[in-house]
């Protein structure tokens, strides 16, 4: 009872004691707080870093440290102002080789920082070595090819016409070894689902590395969407082979329904021409197919077996 008690008559303070109470536990705390910071202590800092480099000749392939760990002791104040970014001015550290130079020892560093951190004493760095990734800028055209992966048609509709991109190609400007790693060609996704209309779109093209730069930035991709038929065909086999399994061989075509009777027409001066070529172990080649017109799409064609002779 003797401790509720002493508790009701805490609360029937007035606000005179109240404002009392509180002013006194605020001059406890400045007191404290000033003490703390008047006392020497140990922290660790972040030093912000800017590498000096020709920029138009050199490029980083990682990107770069833009801090370094810095275990430093001192008084409280200072070390406040220092972690708060309150004095901390930019370490640049000139890169007159940047090629060669692929990692910098930490410790080369101090007698750069000790001046810049004034009345704080470095204790250590926390890292041992800055790793430096840098390379030529180069720049290489390249042509664009659209992927059609994650792009799909209605039922009974499918690309009735050829893909046209504008621009065909794109320069890419990075880093030299990163640029000679890429294939001749840049992709684009070209996304849809269920589609039955034609295309036109602004494609953006996204390199996986955010240090390469495309120009153009974005290219416009075009095809007509339009019913199509599967056409099953047989055609002419020929081959610089003397002897073949068969003067004929069937393949399967996706054709615009409209251009049918056309492709029929066609039928005569397509051949199917079996690749002078090693076979598989089963003596198994697949044809490859000529004189196609461009709106057929060749879906899927026999193979042929040829006997290996025995050695």
């Amino acid at each position: 009872m003797s401790f509720f008690r002493v508790l009701g008559n805490l609360l029937r303070f007035d606000r005179a004691n109240w404002k009392a109470i509180v002013l006194c536990v605020l001059a406890a705390s400045v007191f404290w707080l000033f003490n703390a910071f008047n006392k020497k202590h140990v922290a660790t800092i972040e030093f912000p870093l800017r590498f000096e480099y020709d920029q138009g000749k050199f490029i980083p392939i990682d990107e770069l440290p833009e801090r370094i760990g810095i275990n430093v002791s001192g008084n409280g104040w200072d070390l406040f102002r220092n972690q708060f970014g309150l004095k901390l001015s930019v370490l640049v550290i000139p890169l007159d080789r940047p090629l060669e130079t692929t990692k910098i020892v930490s410790a080369s560093l101090v007698p750069l920082l000790q001046p810049q951190l004034e009345k704080l004493t470095i204790n250590f760095l926390v890292s041992d070595t800055l790793r430096l990734h840098i390379d030529e800028k180069d720049f290489h055209k390249f042509k664009v090819n659209p992927d059609f992966s994650e792009f799909t048609f209605e039922d009974g509709f499918g690309r009735v016409s050829p893909v046209v991109i504008l621009p065909d190609s794109v320069v890419l400007e990075g880093p030299k070894s990163i640029l000679h790693q890429i294939p001749d060609f840049v992709s684009i996704m070209i996304q849809g689902e269920s589609m039955s209309q034609s295309v036109s779109e602004q494609v953006n093209i996204v390199m996986e590395r955010q240090n390469i730069v495309v120009e153009p930035a974005s290219v416009k991709i075009m095809f007509e969407v339009g019913r199509v038929i599967d056409f099953k065909a047989t055609l002419k086999l020929t081959s610089k082979m003397k002897t073949l399994p068969s003067d004929s061989i069937d393949a399967w075509f996706r054709i615009p329904a409209k251009r049918e009777e056309e492709f029929k027409n066609l039928l005569a001066e397509i051949t199917a021409v079996v690749p002078v070529q090693t076979p598989d172990q089963d003596g198994v080649v697949k044809p490859t197919i000529r004189n196609s017109p461009v709106y057929a799409e060749l879906i899927r064609i026999d193979t042929v077996r040829i006997k290996i002779p025995q050695r």
